[in-house]
């Protein structure tokens, strides 16, 4: 939904995304990636640093920039900025909590015009339908499609704008749900796959919904559960909707999910039964299978795996994101980290999932299989070489060969000149076999007519302190 961002919001954040996944980048470096101009630049970098609050864009003594977190700050409060900085997302946060008989009462609360507010919400219904399946009705202002489109909206849009529950349950609420999520009575189903703040959000997320149908639909409602009665005056009270049948049911749509699984053999008996599962299940077994053969790693806990990833295809409530794509920023940066992974594994995934699920897929196949982390060691990090010799083309070639030979999968070696040096380069290391004739900050080491055995004891050293940070 980063379309709804204003173009301005949207460079920004490619600047932000930019500079989270490659640091120390040269004000060049960012012009040819980005497609900024200078003073563009400078203007987005300010504004950028206004907007924030513990954290920023900050500038290194070599002109370079990054961006720098202090205290508990953290990429995701960054993107939580722009969500609540937003116009366009300001008014679906505003439809969350309640509905408006008219244009004018919502224009009055967001402090615009009902003229602009009309182009901004047929601007957002633009993109709710297409990627949603709902829209905004205008008389009377709300939500309009159909309630499980909605109801997930309503989960994964709190979820980004807020993180945590605390920040729009009163503690009189917070408690409430607590008991509720002890006690289990407001489902038959064993809440132990359920975070509480999980359940916060998911049970919000249809109060609100809940909500809005009361204010305008006057249709009889079924009565409640029985072993509910004694919440029915403290959640009408607390939150302003009456617990009844319809209402309830709608919950139990969330945590009874028929293709959940709770053990690998209710697993297997599907997989005899039921021919989606045993295609699903065979492409998971595998992945695991391929990854495990091409290189020789155990799967210990491989039932248990299976039964995990099986699950995660199946859940369909509150996993989305709004405009901050976590589980691809996790893979972009382990893919940094240890380049041969992303580059070994990707491909057996996405024909499992898909491309728009793959990076999710991955980070729990990663997260859930401890040989698979143990050897990641064995896809090592490259560290980013520039390589500037005073010999014939064919010479330096055959050097940057002979380095990459001794220390495979270690660096990403580029052959350099004195005019690149001049301009800027983003390197972390120069081997040379003389003192370059423009001033630089990036460290050197020196390199004989063949490196001698001490000098890729140096070269090596050097990695090692990188890999530290």
């Amino acid at each position: 939904m980063k379309r709804l961002l204003s173009t301005s919001h949207q460079r920004k954040l490619a600047l932000i995304e930019h500079l989270f996944l490659n640091p120390h980048q040269k004000t060049k470096d960012i012009t040819q990636v980005l497609g900024y101009n200078t003073v563009t630049l400078t203007k987005d970098i300010t504004e950028i640093n206004m907007m924030l609050d513990d954290c920023g864009i900050v500038q290194a003594a070599d002109f370079s920039y990054s961006i720098k977190f202090f205290h508990t700050r953290n990429i995701e409060y960054i993107y939580r900025r722009f969500l609540q900085e937003s116009f366009e997302f300001n008014i679906l946060r505003e439809l969350i909590f309640q509905s408006y008989d008219t244009i004018d009462d919502l224009a009055e609360i967001l402090y615009t015009s009902p003229s602009n507010l009309r182009r901004s919400i047929h601007k957002i219904n633009d993109v709710l339908e297409l990627e949603h399946g709902f829209k905004i009705g205008t008389l009377p202002v709300r939500f309009e499609g159909p309630d499980d489109n909605i109801i997930n909206f309503n989960i994964y849009f709190l979820r980004e704008y807020y993180t945590v529950p605390e920040k729009f349950l009163t503690e009189s609420q917070r408690k409430f749900y607590w008991r509720l999520y002890r006690s289990s009575k407001i489902t038959t189903i064993n809440l132990d796959a359920v975070t509480f703040q999980e359940f916060c959000f998911y049970l919000y997320g249809i109060t609100m919904r809940a909500k809005q149908i009361d204010l305008f639909n006057q249709t009889k409602k079924k009565p409640i559960f029985n072993a509910m009665l004694n919440y029915l005056v403290p959640y009408k009270r607390l939150f302003g909707v009456e617990l009844n049948q319809n209402f309830l049911l709608q919950i139990e749509s969330i945590f009874e999910n028929t293709h959940y699984k709770f053990s690998f053999d209710e697993l297997m008996e599907d997989v005899t039964n039921d021919f989606e599962t045993r295609d699903l299940y065979n492409k998971i077994n595998k992945v695991i299978t391929l990854i495990s053969q091409k290189i020789d790693i155990e799967c210990i806990d491989r039932e248990e795996l299976v039964l995990y990833l099986y699950n995660i295809t199946q859940l369909n409530y509150g996993n989305n994101t709004i405009i901050f794509p976590k589980y691809d920023f996790f893979i972009s940066k382990i893919a940094i980290r240890y380049p041969g992974f992303k580059e070994f594994i990707y491909g057996y995934v996405e024909a499992i999932v898909g491309p728009n699920k793959v990076a999710e897929f991955l980070y729990h196949l990663l997260i859930r299989w401890p040989e698979l982390q143990k050897y990641m060691r064995h896809f090592p990090p490259k560290m980013s070489v520039g390589l500037l010799i005073n010999e014939s083309k064919k010479h330096v070639i055959y050097i940057k060969e002979y380095i990459e030979e001794t220390f495979p999968k270690m660096f990403d070696i580029r052959i350099i000149n004195e005019k690149q040096l001049k301009k800027g380069l983003s390197l972390s290391l120069i081997i040379t076999d003389h003192r370059p004739q423009a001033e630089t900050t990036i460290p050197l080491t020196s390199c004989s007519f063949i490196p001698t055995d001490n000098q890729l004891d140096m070269i090596h050293s050097y990695y090692r302190k990188w890999l530290k940070g």
